[in-house]
Order: structure tokens, then C-alpha cells, then sequence
């Protein structure tokens, strides 16, 4: 009996740990963990929460990109953002700054999908650029408030 109890809080653990590998979230879909497996964002180009706040506290102009989908924008986003999923901006470039050297900080909710934006906004040249890593996730973990949509 105890080796079966053994057995299963084994594959119990070993079970969550590949979920939380492969980021398997309800509200993330299948094909957008797939479309980034094995991506590594630029690390050289980060902002943490802190000096995030510090720059939204400063009154400095940026434009602050939440490249997550729909459904996560609406379980919160941080103030001032502007939601352009990452798949979709080449499709909203008039959304984005028309100055290509304006300060752009982009997340999502973990800091994987805001790399990929950012190597997607250099490659339309936009030099200004850096992604929060911890994404909402690290954001609401360190108190932060997240702003809520009316959702009809």
C-alpha cells in the first residue's frame, strides 16, 4: 500500500511539473504555447515591476503594450496599457507609436509572448524597447493592481 501511495505522488509531481512546463493554461490557448515552445526572450531588454512603476509614477511618455488575448485582458490589465495580442501586431500598426524611437514596455502574463513581440516590434524598427518579464503574473504576485474591463 505504501509503495502505491509512493507511486502516485511520483506521478502526481512529475504530472504538474510537465503542465507547468508547457505553461498549460485555460486561458492560454494550446496553439499560442506551441507557437512559442523553445523561444528564450532577449534578457538584455527587461523592466522589472518596480522600475515599471517608478516609470509610470515619473509621468515619462511611453506606450505600455499588453500583448496577451482577449479573455486575459479581460481578467485585468495594467493601467494605461493598450491590447494588441502579439499575433496580431503587424495587423494594428496604427495602434502603435508612429515615432519609432518612443518608449514602448510590452508584457503579457508570464514575459514569454512580450519577448516575442519585442523581437517582432525590431524587426518593423522600433528601437526603444523592453518587456516586463514577470508579465501580470509577477505583477499582481508584488501587490500591483490590475484594472478590470467592463466585460458586457
Amino acid at each position: 500500500m505504501r509503495k502505491c501511495i509512493v507511486l502516485f505522488m511520483i506521478f502526481f509531481l512529475l504530472g504538474s511539473t510537465i503542465c507547468l512546463a508547457h505553461n498549460l493554461d485555460p486561458v492560454v490557448s494550446n496553439e499560442e504555447a506551441c507557437d512559442l515552445e523553445g523561444f528564450t526572450p532577449d534578457f538584455s531588454s527587461i523592466i522589472e515591476c518596480v522600475e515599471l512603476i517608478e516609470l509610470i509614477e515619473s509621468k515619462k511618455d511611453f506606450f505600455l503594450l499588453d500583448v496577451r488575448n482577449q479573455s486575459e485582458w479581460n481578467t485585468g490589465y495594467i493601467e494605461g496599457a493598450t491590447l494588441i495580442p502579439y499575433k496580431e501586431i503587424e495587423d494594428n500598426l496604427d495602434k502603435l507609436p508612429s515615432d519609432k524611437n518612443s518608449l514602448i514596455v510590452i508584457y503579457c502574463k508570464s514575459g514569454i509572448r512580450s519577448g516575442a513581440a519585442l523581437e517582432t516590434l525590431k524587426k518593423l524598427g522600433y528601437t526603444n524597447l523592453t518587456h516586463l518579464i514577470q508579465g501580470t503574473t509577477g505583477w499582481s504576485f508584488e501587490g500591483y493592481p490590475l484594472v478590470k474591463p467592463d466585460v458586457k
